[in-house]
């Protein structure tokens, strides 16, 4: 199963974050969460730019191993119901767009909510704390998803051959 998490796989999050709030490594936990709240119930997620190079991703990973994808939809400080509803109907409408299924989700509360997923398979991210919280749970890697979906595709593919190297399901050196 590959995972996905949205922001910024899906839409350009961080630099719609920027352009219109400033630089979230420059706020305190109060600001960010003020500048959160001011967005709640806005065109926010409506105007936001679509990463394409996700869609790519997710088309692929239909085609990939068990063929299973799943979307994780980490909850904002502020309003997470609003949030995610706003998420979900991007993700559809991106997915209608593309002639692509509408997926199943979960939307993480806590981080513990989230960790709980990270048994099933390789999550796609492109969020530094979901990545460093995934990978320290022990089970599989997440990978890492910029504008270059061959990389993000590569690194899943590593991702897959090294869970399975480290969990005796094939001999190391047999490419998955």
């Amino acid at each position: 199963m590959i995972l996905f998490e949205y922001n910024n796989v899906f839409a350009y999050f961080t630099e719609a974050f920027q352009e219109k709030l400033g630089e979230p490594s420059m706020m305190t936990k109060d600001e960010y969460d003020a500048a959160l709240a001011s967005i709640v119930k806005t065109d926010f997620y409506d105007v936001m730019k679509p990463k394409m190079s996700g869609i790519e991703v997710l088309r692929w990973a239909l085609t990939y191993g068990d063929k299973k994808v799943y979307l994780l939809l980490r909850n904002e400080k502020k309003s997470p119901s609003w949030v995610n509803q706003r998420k979900l109907l991007f993700i559809d409408a991106l997915c209608a767009a593309n002639n692509l299924p509408r997926f199943d989700f979960d939307a993480c509360k806590t981080d513990a909510d989230f960790l709980a997923h990270s048994a099933r398979g390789v999550l796609v991210c492109g969020n530094s704390n979901s990545q460093e919280l995934w990978d320290g749970a022990g089970h599989w890697r997440s990978t890492w998803h910029n504008d270059d979906a061959a990389l993000t595709i590569q690194a899943i593919k590593n991702a897959t051959q090294t869970y399975a190297i480290q969990n005796g399901l094939i001999p190391e050196g047999e490419i998955v």
